[in-house]
């Protein structure tokens, strides 16, 4: 009884082995011919303004992303490192959100400080360390090596970055390159509701 009942499942064994050794035919795979990039008009080079090339005249800003030091001198513990956030406020020591966006450092420090003076006996001297810059960015676009946005913390190395490497056969390139956050602007990006 034993020998019957082997030999029929040697068999279903070995038929299954071979169906398993056995390959689908190959599918025909699809090839396309190259071709040739359209040709695209050359964009007429525009002198650019010197007034472009001078320092500001304007402090700095504040933004949200912008990442500041803040400490009140004489006391080491309250060194803290803030964000600005979203909605252009810090939140500091025992500080409900201020709102610094579009202050410059100076003036983050005196409205810290003026905050400060209700919560402390003396008035105390605030220090403002700017740390980061992510609020101004500026914007790579076209046929470079990695277009996008780039923080102007890094500015000078990420447009050497974006630029050194030329694509291999390109003859023709374009550069765009303007401020602020989610959009291309030129030169900044202002406070939604603020002044421009």
């Amino acid at each position: 009884m034993t020998a019957s009942i082997l030999r029929p499942t040697a068999v279903l064994a070995g038929l299954l082995f071979l169906a398993g050794c056995a390959t689908p035919p190959a599918k025909p795979v699809a090839t396309f011919a190259p071709v040739a990039p359209a040709d695209v008009e050359s964009v007429p080079a525009t002198p650019l303004d010197p007034a472009l090339l001078n320092p500001p005249t304007e402090p700095f800003t504040l933004g949200p992303g912008d990442r500041i030091a803040i400490e009140i001198l004489g006391d080491p513990a309250t060194h803290a490192e803030v964000t600005v956030g979203p909605d252009g406020k810090i939140y500091y020591y025992l500080l409900p959100g201020l709102d610094v966006w579009g202050l410059s450092l100076g003036q983050a420090r005196q409205r810290l400080a003026g905050e400060l003076r209700r919560y402390l006996r003396l008035a105390p001297s605030v220090a403002v360390t700017l740390r980061r810059v992510q609020s101004k960015q500026v914007w790579i676009l076209g046929r470079v090596n990695h277009p996008g946005a780039v923080g102007s913390g890094r500015t000078v190395l990420g447009l050497g970055r974006c630029l050194l490497k030329r694509r291999p056969g390109d003859q023709r390139h374009r550069l765009g390159v303007g401020g602020g956050g989610s959009q291309p602007q030129l030169p900044h990006s202002p406070r939604p509701g603020g002044p421009g």
